[in-house]
């Protein structure tokens, strides 16, 4: 009687183990662009390496709002034109200006 209760035991034990690891191993989240982007060394990020950030933050407390300025100072690792910066989506660019000209920019959502 004892081994009956010692074998339902270990596969009830067996059991919760797998259907746990099952769990965990499934991915229930759906990947799109935006994903292969964010956190990825994609060629548009691998040519710099920002050395310092100066963020300038005012805000609107009357309108619940925030605005401000970011400097961002980066070394050139190789030549290239275009670079990818990551935003959280309410966070919107108004402008890049680069040695003092105004450089066009393109938003990929």
């Amino acid at each position: 009687m004892k081994t009956l209760k010692s074998v339902k035991f270990w596969v009830l034990l067996f059991f919760l183990i797998s259907v746990s690891i099952n769990g965990f191993s499934q991915n229930s989240h759906v990947y799109n662009h935006e994903d292969t982007l964010r956190g990825s060394i994609t060629p548009e990020r691998a040519w710099w390496d920002v050395k310092h950030y100066t963020l300038k933050v005012i805000p609107d407390f009357d309108n619940r709002s925030i605005s401000g300025v970011n400097f961002i100072r980066f070394k050139t690792l190789k030549s290239d034109s275009i670079l990818q910066i990551d935003l959280q989506p309410d966070l919107k660019i108004d402008s890049v200006i680069t040695f003092l000209s105004v450089v066009k920019f393109l938003i990929k959502a």
